[in-house]
Parts: structure tokens; sequence; C-alpha cells
């Protein structure tokens, strides 16, 4: 199949999440959520450009099929967890930028069954991505289901991050999607060590280590407070007004951060005993703001991972330019809102003994 090597970029940036995955997921979706309540052009969009993916997917199927099912993963995968909103993103641009490193691209993330292709027409979106993208346009086995239908967030939440179903055929079924892009990805980085970055998995460490016996993890955290302000504000700016196919009201939306994040933080404090300490490093944001080198280094050594100095200058390279584009966000936080915060989260409040920053009164 040939390819138009001057096809624009703007074709494949996300104009939704869902845009370049399955069809057959996309209706899946459509069925089992009752349809759509807003976006409609964006959901006339998706139903077009899946299914127009269709030749593309089962033609890298033929081609890349059985090399992907017999490959073998060598090392086990750098995974970097986190509440969203807690620096991961950052973390991970930073960490990718030793070249010895693979990752997922933004490219697999948003088009998992088709980049193998034709990824070398577009090397401008091959940037870190985080692989839930990936499952979510596979199958429906992904939490992010949840940001696009949000009445049903709950269900997606305890289904496929926590696994309180307890059923052995979805958890099954998610470990083999997982294989299958971690694979495709370890194929696309020519066989490099994934550092993987995905907030998810902060509630999935269990089955991640059934999985991965000796994968490493990374744990950024950041004061609870800017956490519920950056995450109301992203859901607000973008996933509800662009994304979302299903309204919520605003007590809803609240009641949901502060019940998710307690749920998925109270997993992740049940379950990190399971790494073994060599395999596990914390880091706090807000140190990683300040001095990321230094914490970069400290990440290095105390996960016995080689390559620091190799690529130390990259990595310098890397912030300076990070700082030089970086425009804080700026946002405040009510004195009912602050005291709801601390009453549901508490526990990570005083755990990491955090304050309310002056910046969010």
């Amino acid at each position: 199949m040939k390819i138009n090597k001057h096809i624009p970029v703007k074709l494949i940036k996300q104009r939704h999440p869902l845009a370049y995955g399955s069809f057959i997921n996309w209706i899946k979706l459509l069925l089992e959520n009752g349809g759509i309540e807003k976006n409609i052009t964006k959901a006339l969009y998706i139903s077009l450009s899946t299914l127009f993916g269709i030749p593309f997917r089962i033609f890298e199927n033929a081609r890349f099929g059985k090399k992907i099912k017999n490959l073998e993963i060598k090392e086990s995968p750098i995974l970097i967890i986190g509440h969203w909103r807690s620096g991961t993103t950052y973390l991970h641009n930073l960490i990718s930028q030793d070249k010895s490193l693979g990752y997922i691209s933004g490219f697999q993330a948003f088009a998992p069954e088709v980049f193998l292709g034709i990824e070398k027409v577009f090397k401008p979106i091959l940037s870190p991505q985080e692989e839930e993208h990936a499952i979510a346009n596979m199958c429906s086995y992904s939490f992010y289901h949840g940001l696009f239908f949000p009445k049903n967030i709950k269900k997606y939440f305890r289904k496929f991050v926590v696994f309180d179903e307890d059923s052995e055929e979805i958890r099954t079924k998610w470990k083999e999607i997982y294989i299958e892009i971690l694979k495709k990805a370890s194929f696309s980085m020519r066989g490099k060590r994934l550092v993987l970055k995905n907030p998810t998995n902060t509630g999935r460490i269990k089955i991640l280590l059934e999985i991965f016996p000796d994968a490493k993890f990374i744990h950024i955290y950041r004061n609870p407070y800017a956490v519920y302000a950056s995450t109301k504000h992203l859901f607000c700016t973008r996933i509800l007004r662009e994304w979302a196919f299903q309204d919520i009201s605003e007590e809803e939306l609240e009641e949901n951060i502060l019940l998710l994040y307690k749920e998925i933080m109270q997993r992740f404090f049940e379950e990190k005993n399971l790494i073994p300490p060599r395999n596990f490093v914390e880091i706090k944001y807000e140190d990683l703001e300040v001095n990321p080198l230094e914490e970069l280094k400290r990440i290095y050594n105390e996960l016995e991972l080689p390559g620091f100095e190799k690529s130390k200058e990259d990595f310098k390279a890397y912030i300076t330019a990070s700082r030089a584009n970086y425009k804080k966000n700026k946002y405040m936080l009510n004195d009912e809102t602050i005291k709801k915060v601390y009453q549901h989260w508490k526990f990570t409040i005083e755990r990491w003994k955090y304050d309310v920053p002056e910046d969010l009164r």
C-alpha cells in the first residue's frame, strides 16, 4: 500500500483522541453509553476517520502482525506513575531525552493499529505520549472512555483501573492488549528499553507486576491542592468542552475528581509495597521543578539505570528549553473548596506534609 508522503500533518493531529482508532471499538462505545448528547460533529468525524482507517489496519496486521506476535520484550519497562497533573508528562519528556530509551510515540498512542506502516510520514508527532490512549483506541478496556462519556467515568475507573469486578476474563484481555501495545513500541523503537508514562497505572501496580515482575517504577507526587485545581481546570477547559459526548454538572465533576483521586491513591498505597525496593523511587514535583537535573540523577542512581552521564547534556538542553517556554497557569481556590479537598485528601496532604500554596488562595 503506497502512502502519499505529502499528507499534511494536520490530518493526523488529534481532533479527538479517538479519531484514528478502531471503528468497531467506537461503535461499541456508542452502544454501551447510549449514544451521544453533544459534540456531534466530532462524533461524525470519528465515525468517518475510523471507518477510513480499516484498510490501513488490515495492511498493518498483514505486514507486521506475525513479527509483533513473535517479538520478545527483552527488558522490563520503566514506568512513570502518579496522579494526573502531578508532573508525569514533564518527567517523561525529560527522561526520554536519553537516546538509549524508547517510548510510546504520539502517533502510536492515537493511531495504534496503523502507525507502523506509515510512521515515517509523520515524524513531527513521534514525541512521547501515554499508552492509555492506545488502549482506548484499540479496545473498550480503557479508563479514558470515562473522559469521553463522563456519566460513566466511575464505572470505567472501577472496571479498568482497580479491576474491582475481579473478572479474570477482563484482566486477561487487558494484559494481552497492553503487551501488544508495548511490543509494537519496542519494535518501532528498535528494541530499546521503554520508559512509559501513564497516570492510570498508579492504580494498577499489582497487575503490571504480574506482566513485568522486574519493572522499574517512578512515582511523582505534587501538592494535592494544586493537583485538584489543575485537574478541574483541565476538565473544564478541554475534556468536557472538546472531548466529552455527555454533559455532567459542576457538582458531579467535583465529586468525581475528589473520589477518583482518593480511590487511585489508596490503591497505590496498598500495592506499592509489592514493588521490590530496588525497583521503586519516589520524587516530589516541587523538587523536580527546582532541581530537575539533580532529581533525575537520583532517579538513575536509585534505580541503577545506566546512561545518565552520557545523556546529561541532552537533559540540560531540554530543561533550558522547557523553562524558556513554560508559562504557569494561575488558579484560585475558595475556602469552601480548600476545606473540601482537605476532608477528602487528608491522607495524602498529611502524609506528604503539604499546606495550601499561597498562589492558590
